[in-house]
């Protein structure tokens, strides 16, 4: 079925803005531009095109993405559920904050990489809700590795939604409450400005209803800051 109205309107600005970003950089790749600004373009198109139901489209720019980056796309769906079940078993014995490092101290590559899981676990939970879930938790992995609080807040916010949408177990429960705590005390430290400004996120950025449902985590405006930060621009971005 076709979507109509606002839901259409949104998915048509949406795949302009990936015909853009992907015309922008592919460009930037011919004109020797820093290969960093050409795959955040590339990523951001793809992103787009995802968002705005051009799957096959966005698939093929993700995939190049993610190859660049050293995070191959699952070729078939056994191969992704070991991947996520394996990413799931570490995060299971990682603790769920380290410590927390300015973006600029961090190497970029690494920023990207953590960037790129993030666009494909999102840009995936539709379409494909097993291979967006395993890139979702690869990337809370590199976010807890690299300490950059933004990114680890909103690795942590998705991890949360994804838990929190397979079922009213006591342990998905309870994994979810966790996760969403410990988003949650990052964002009272980080004291970012546009937290307290901002109320929701954009539809589809995270599953805030989903985690927040699950984990009934007790403070509603700390909770709204945190999926607020998962939309808000990243540092070292």
């Amino acid at each position: 079925m076709e979507p109509s109205g606002r839901t259409c309107v949104q998915g048509r600005k949406d795949g302009r803005r990936g015909e853009k970003f992907g015309h922008i950089g592919a460009n930037s790749g011919r004109a020797h531009a820093p290969a960093g600004e050409a795959l955040e373009l590339r990523r951001l198109a793809a992103e787009d095109y995802l968002k705005s139901g051009r799957d096959a489209r966005g698939l093929d720019v993700m995939r190049a993405v993610l190859d660049d980056v050293g995070l191959p796309y699952p070729r078939t769906k056994q191969r992704a559920l070991a991947s996520l079940l394996f990413s799931e078993a570490r995060l299971r014995v990682a603790p769920l904050r380290g410590r927390l490092r300015a973006a600029q101290t961090i190497d970029a590559s690494h920023l990207a990489r953590i960037d790129v899981a993030f666009a494909a676990g999102t840009g995936l939970s539709q379409s494909d809700p097993l291979r967006g879930a395993d890139y979702a938790s690869k990337g809370l992995l590199l976010a807890l590795e690299a300490g950059e609080p933004a990114r680890l807040c909103r690795a942590l916010a998705v991890a949360a939604g994804n838990v929190a949408t397979r079922g009213e177990r006591e342990r998905s429960r309870g994994r979810a409450e966790a996760l969403v705590r410990a988003a949650e005390r990052i964002a009272v430290e980080i004291d970012e400005p546009r937290c307290a400004r901002r109320r929701s996120s954009p539809p589809g950025r995270c599953t805030s209803s989903s985690a927040s449902g699950a984990a009934r985590a007790p403070s509603s405006s700390a909770r709204s800051a945190i999926f607020a930060r998962a939309a808000a621009p990243l540092p070292g971005s």
